[in-house]
């Protein structure tokens, strides 16, 4: 987990999740909250989006690129633990694109077992959550809404789906993508090569989302319209981006600027300063000293 969220009623909007090269590649998990609002949020390359637990949370205009999975909706225990479950959430006019697993899973850890409390069974299954107006495409998998509860119960209608589109290239017709009402399997004819992919010309996202009161602006902050776009961004509103994905130079302090190499070359430098205070043999010393000299980073010490 980037960040996880075990309380309710905070706003977690405008920010920029990256993916480590090689470590644990989190996301954003609203673990145990209420009324959370998570807005116009960049995901690059993360293992999920967002996984939300709890009553009324709010997930709108979010872009998700490259990530593992998309939204995580998880099942909840008997006795609320370890997760409350998904209900009553809006997911609107997200985006995600070329998701490794599933962009949309609902009832997640259903059925596992609780090793602290046997008598907790996670069977609760998300309900009540209204998913709308989103873009959801995947690279691998051709479950583009994977339901993770009993497939006997058919639970998944206890949430309404509505004016999503629900895509992979690799599902050789739309059947094989096992998209529930309210997810029609069409291309939504993304273009890259800018800051993000947006539907491009006669993309069926332009101009077919629902209005909805909640989501009045896009992720770039241009204004919905009567007939609001469906995914993070209003193609169609011809209006000026007021925002714009994160990159290092943007956050932090002024010192930092960005450049994590100088900073990693100056945390050697003092490593190496305080293991020649301690160790004060001369052949150890002009060891030492040479890797100072070879980083860089930062006056030599006297010698």
């Amino acid at each position: 987990e980037i960040i996880s969220v075990k309380s309710s009623d905070n706003v977690i909007r405008f920010n920029t999740f990256l993916g480590h090269p090689t470590a644990n590649k989190g996301g954003l998990c609203i673990r145990h909250g209420h009324r959370n609002v998570v807005e116009s949020n960049t995901f690059l390359g993360t293992a999920y989006g967002v996984r939300v637990s709890g009553d009324e949370n709010m997930v709108i205009n979010n872009y998700l690129e490259n990530v593992g999975s998309g939204f995580v909706l998880t099942a909840g225990g008997t006795k609320n633990k370890p997760y409350i479950p998904c209900r009553n959430g809006l997911f609107a006019n997200n985006t995600v694109v070329d998701a490794a697993g599933s962009p949309f899973m609902v009832g997640a850890f259903y059925n596992m077992p609780d090793a602290r409390d046997p008598e907790n069974s996670i069977t609760v299954y998300p309900s009540g959550n209204k998913v709308c107006n989103n873009i959801l495409t995947g690279k691998k998998d051709y479950t583009i809404v994977w339901d993770r509860g009993d497939p006997k119960k058919n639970e998944l209608v206890s949430n309404e789906f509505k004016n999503n589109l629900g895509f992979c290239a690799r599902a050789k017709k739309v059947e094989d993508m096992k998209l529930p009402a309210g997810v029609t399997g069409e291309d939504p004819k993304l273009t890259t090569g800018g800051e993000r992919a947006r539907p491009g010309q006669g993309s069926p996202a332009i101009g077919k989302g629902m209005v909805l009161e909640r989501v009045k602006d896009d992720i770039a902050g241009r204004p919905r319209d009567g007939k609001p776009d469906i995914g993070c961004e209003e193609v169609s509103s011809g209006a000026s981006a007021r925002r714009r994905p994160l990159t290092a130079k943007d956050v932090g302090p002024d010192w930092m600027k960005g450049d994590f190499v100088a900073l990693e070359k100056e945390g050697i430098v003092l490593e190496v300063q305080a293991l020649i205070q301690k160790y004060p043999e001369a052949e150890f010393r002009a060891r030492m000293h040479e890797m100072i000299d070879s980083a860089g980073a930062a006056p030599k010490p006297d010698r």
